[in-house]
């Protein structure tokens, strides 16, 4: 029987050096590893929205269900969203 690979929902806080240093282990840990899970990034959040939103783009954050959050906003928590 084949193994079952759940999907994990993935959020990031920050993207300065070491945002960067952890999106690129996020991007690359399935070259090294054998996940029992499918990692998929939803969020980031961030104290820069030009800044954050080019580094959502670097990592292929796009815009549907995935969030951005910024620390300028109102609301400051990020909502939960249906898996």
């Amino acid at each position: 029987m084949a193994k079952q690979i759940r999907k994990l929902n993935v959020a990031m806080i920050g993207y300065g050096f070491m945002g960067r240093a952890h999106s690129n282990a996020f991007l690359q840990v399935g070259h090294f590893f054998d996940l029992p899970y499918e990692l998929k990034l939803k969020a980031m959040c961030g104290r820069n929205r030009a800044a954050l939103e080019a580094m959502a783009a670097a990592v292929g954050l796009g815009g549907g269900s995935n969030r951005l959050a910024f620390r300028g906003q109102k609301k400051r928590a990020l909502q939960p969203s249906p898996v």
